[in-house]
């Protein structure tokens, strides 16, 4: 039988090396706030809104970017049967001066918002539909970029019926 401090021993120990790893990770530098559930009608529209938080200190590129060697932030939703995409709507960036550079970057920082609107073919069936999608973009601060990542979007889309 083992005594029970060397039990707590190891539990303390992991949970030290947990602890450890946690600091050791850094926070998101982008995140989304979860996207609330979107309902519509066969043959409706409804928009969706998807809310970016950009960590201090950091920017990402204004889509359109203002060169075609940098990363635009691009919102990529997943095709499902029965719904179409319009194009996302993104906000005007900011200028932004590299230490050392002659010109601005268009770029965005803090938190945005980036919307598209979803369509409904007619013969949609009513239910629950789980979308998925991603939100791409390289971001950097005042020193050096980080290599471009992706974020995963979901949300539910509520299609209701005829009553």
């Amino acid at each position: 039988m083992k005594p029970a401090w060397l039990g707590l021993a190891f539990l303390l120990a992991a949970d030290g090396a947990d602890q450890a790893e946690r600091r050791d990770t850094p926070a998101p530098v982008v995140s989304i706030d979860e996207i609330p559930a979107v309902s519509l009608l066969p043959s409706d529209s409804a928009v969706v809104t998807v809310q970016v938080r950009i960590a201090d200190g950091f920017h990402v590129q204004a889509n359109p970017a203002s060169s075609e060697f940098l990363v635009p932030l691009e919102l990529i939703l997943d095709g499902a049967d029965g719904i179409a995409f319009r194009p996302p709507r993104y906000p005007e960036g900011t200028a932004f001066r590299l230490e050392g550079t002659m010109e601005d970057l268009a770029t965005y920082h803090g938190t945005i918002t980036v919307a598209t609107t979803i369509v409904a073919s007619p013969d949609i069936p009513p239910g629950v539909l789980a979308l998925t999608g991603a939100l791409r973009f390289q971001a950097c601060d005042s020193a050096r970029c980080l290599f471009p990542a992706t974020v995963p979007v979901s949300f539910d889309l509520v299609v209701g019926g005829a009553d």
